[in-house]
């Protein structure tokens, strides 16, 4: 199995840090010095002490420092970035470079610009490039084409990201698509694939089509999916060779296209077929609504239904319920439907457009499984909503709807009843009172989405008598829920209430980093699944409290049993989530790690909402996802296992996880 591995010079500092670790830190992995560092950066208080790390001796202390920084994202230290994008270490340059990239301010664009201009090193040039296209504009985009970056290919995904580009941009791009250098091509198919506006890539459609025939695998699936938003002659033909192409990411990504030779039951007989479980469930799943069901597709589905793929399955049975619901499903032989289908057939009900759905829809929002449940209410809530703008039910019995969501005792229902309050033309007015009995029902941080999405509603809805209820939430553990809460009041209602201190140590998990301390930096862990072992190398450097986090979960066997509850093909699998429906936590927040190290295939990451609100949901890249650095907590890679990962299918469980082996010091 392939090692997976970031940048060289990023892992070169990693050695060159763990090093220096074994010879002067025999009983925690980190100085003290640095340990101080950290907790700064964890109670969000660097700024008061950020000077006096500035001349340290040690140039890792001072590259840790541009890391915490980075992560606090407390514009005022932009100052301390300036003296260390000057520092003598090239390490540290590069870390300045970093942090002010996420700084995104004006003065931090005119230092990192300023600074390209000068710097020598090889490192710190890509770092301060990558930098700039994090926030940069169309007049940095200018820059950076006019001194011909070396590094400009893989900073227009940034930009193309943002749907920032112009002509000579574009055409840089496609100019490089048949690069004799595997990353050139790529990262410009990555780039391309990223504009939004077909009407724009409609002009480089001849080019795409000859980059086609020779880019080698991860290009030409990035190809496909930029090709699947234009028009040109052929494309169908295309497509049918697309479909059979030996590698099954390239078959995938072609299957979510589907739809361009759906016309064809022998390309979709054929594709039906596919050895890769994914890429038929893939196909299902963008079928048209439209699509004719022949006898030759009936034949396939009814042999579908019986397929050993679970998403496979689940893919079918949300397809015909969105075309007739339980009759159809019925008479394909899927009624009665598998409990762990339920969501689909949620899902497929809630897409039907028909008002019988909803009763389906009410029962099922009351089921014992999280995972049924919520997709049950959501599809409920807008359905409803959608009839009652059309006068198709009474206006009553969508409020009663809401009603149902804001009495339970889930949150995330009445998350989604507040929400739909706040969006709704729709007043049901008496319902305003279950707001605030609501809000005291969420201390746990947990559910702290639940109580921002009503303090939301409240804040549109302007009941008169609110006020005491959001005041008591001005002493919430949650940063998020006390900073709404107090702009609600003020901007809101105008109400005289003392300034609170931003102090974020409510929000990060209070940490003395004592499972780093036990296991080292970089712990094996095996994570045992029913489809196989998969490897993974954790990153306590990079991601020191998450990992500490994350070890302490494994040691209280909290990820024992849980499922991976989401499979997003050729992109993540993600896991870690105790009610399985995508909602829960832990009960704690982490603050988010950013760090230079890049999402490859088989990184971890830490699923988040927004930043600093990561808790125990991780997830696994399926290929490399460029798009993503910089963004999420980064805090490992699989080592072995790739095979098994892309095996995974949503509703699969993790056995059990353990650490098989600690890090040499």
């Amino acid at each position: 199995m392939k090692m997976i591995s970031s940048r060289p010079g990023f892992r070169k500092i990693s050695v060159i840090f763990l090093l220096i670790f074994s010879q002067t830190c025999s009983k925690h992995p980190f100085t003290p010095e640095i340990r101080e560092v950290l907790v700064h950066q964890n109670r969000r208080t660097l700024g008061k002490v950020a000077d006096q790390y500035l001349n340290s001796p040690s140039a890792e202390t001072r590259y840790r420092l541009c890391l915490a920084i980075a992560n606090c994202r407390d514009t005022l230290l932009v100052t301390q970035l300036a003296t260390l994008l000057d520092d003598q270490s090239p390490t540290v340059r590069t870390g300045a470079a970093f942090a002010l990239g996420k700084l995104a301010s004006q003065t931090a664009e005119s230092l990192l610009v300023q600074h390209l201009l000068s710097e020598t090193d090889t490192e710190v040039r890509q770092q301060t490039v990558l930098a700039l296209a994090q926030f940069g504009n169309r007049s940095t985009l200018n820059f950076l084409l006019e001194t011909n970056s070396e590094y400009l290919g893989q900073a227009l995904i940034y930009y193309f990201q943002r749907q920032i580009y112009n002509p000579a941009s574009l055409n840089y791009a496609v100019s490089h698509l048949q690069s004799n250098r595997h990353s050139e091509a790529y990262q410009s198919a990555f780039a391309l694939s990223r504009v939004q506006n077909p009407n724009v890539m409609q002009e480089y459609v001849s080019i795409l089509k000859t980059a086609l025939k020779t880019a080698d695998q991860v290009t030409r699936i990035k190809l496909v999916t930029c090709l699947a938003s234009v028009n040109f002659s052929g494309k169908a033909e295309i497509w049918t060779q697309l479909l059979t192409d030996s590698v099954p990411e390239v078959r995938l990504e072609a299957a979510r296209s589907i739809r361009i030779v759906a016309h064809d039951p022998l390309i979709l007989h054929q594709v039906f077929n596919d050895s890769f479980p994914q890429v038929v469930a893939t196909a299902i799943e963008n079928l048209p609504d439209s699509l004719e069901l022949t006898p030759i597709l009936q034949s396939d589905f009814r042999v579908l239904g019986h397929h050993p793929s679970r998403a496979v399955r689940s893919a079918l049975v949300k397809f015909l319920s969105r075309r007739g619901g339980q009759e159809t499903l019925a008479n394909f032989g899927l009624w009665p439907v598998e409990t762990n289908l339920l969501p689909a057939f949620a899902e497929g009900i809630a897409a039907s457009g028909q008002i019988s759905g909803l009763a389906v829809l009410d029962s099922l929002s009351r089921h014992q499984f999280r995972a049924i449940s919520t997709p049950a209410y959501l599809g409920l809530i807008n359905l409803a909503e959608q009839f009652c703008r059309q006068d198709s039910i009474p206006f009553e019995q969508f409020c009663n709807y809401i009603a149902a969501g804001l009495k339970s005792d889930d949150p995330v229902k009445i998350a989604v009843a507040a929400e739909s309050m706040r969006d709704s033309t729709t007043k049901c007015v008496a319902s305003e009172p279950l707001l605030y009995s609501s809000l005291n029902k969420f201390k746990n941080a947990e559910y702290a989405d639940a109580v921002i999405e009503i303090l939301k509603t409240i804040a549109v809805r302007q009941p008169p008598d609110a006020v005491p209820f959001i005041q008591t939430l001005l002493n919430a553990r949650d940063f998020r829920i006390r900073d709404l809460a107090y702009q609600i009041l003020q901007e809101t209602y105008e109400a005289n209430v003392p300034e609170i201190i931003n102090d974020y140590r409510g929000a990060g998990r209070p940490s003395n980093l004592k499972m780093l301390k036990k296991y080292g930096l970089r712990p094996t862990i095996l994570l045992e699944t029913e489809r196989g072992n998969i490897i993974i190398h954790l990153d306590g450097y990079y991601a020191p409290f998450t990992t500490d986090a994350f070890l302490s979960a494994i040691e209280r066997g909290f990820y024992n049993g849980l499922t991976f509850h989401r499979v997003v093909p050729n992109f993540v699998v993600q896991g870690g989530d105790p009610r399985g429906d995508g909602w829960g936590g832990p009960g704690y927040t982490l603050l988010t790690e950013r760090s230079p190290i890049e999402f490859n295939c088989g990184a971890v990451g830490m699923v988040r909402t927004e930043y600093d609100t990561e808790g125990s949901q991780f997830f696994i890249t399926l290929t490399e996802q460029p798009q993503l650095n910089y963004q999420y907590t980064r805090f490992g890679e699989v080592i072995c296992g790739m095979d098994v990962v892309k095996r995974l299918e949503a509703g699969d469980r993790i056995l059990a996880i353990s650490v098989v082996t600690m890090d040499e010091r």
